[in-house]
């Protein structure tokens, strides 16, 4: 009988196991479109923001806070990484893509070089949004 028990046991904990691995692998691959980061995000702050709020009455309570604000700290400094990364990958493609075409259309290389020569060979370590 106890050995039947410890079997049944074995076996419920292997299946949750697997259960949770396979939870976090899917969560892995599961895109998530950029609104739905974003709403996440947002929600992570607007919990940060009520959390600070709140005052602990025990040091335990203390401790648990500040563990759950470290822990959401590195999921949205994570998260701006990999949306940081997107953006890198996005913008190497576009400029791949102009400069294919460009080099293919002699009046599109025009068009660019002349633009170009506006601004200049040069590096910039800020950014400033496009009125469009």
């Amino acid at each position: 009988m106890r050995m039947v028990l410890q079997s049944s046991l074995m076996f419920q904990k292997r299946t949750l196991c697997n259960y949770f691995l396979l939870s976090f692998a899917h969560s892995l691959t599961n895109a998530m479109k950029l609104s739905e980061i974003k709403k996440s995000v947002t929600v992570a702050l607007m919990t940060g923001v009520a959390s600070a709020a709140s005052k602990p009455k025990t040091p335990k309570q203390k401790y648990e806070r500040v563990k759950k604000d470290v822990m959401m700290n590195k999921d949205i400094t994570l998260q701006c990484k990999v949306i940081g990364e997107y953006y890198a990958d996005k913008f190497l493609k576009d400029c791949m893509k102009d400069a294919e075409v460009c080099l293919k259309d002699g009046e599109k290389f025009d068009e660019l070089m002349e633009e170009f020569n506006k601004i200049g060979a040069r590096f910039s370590t800020e950014i400033e949004e496009e009125n469009s």
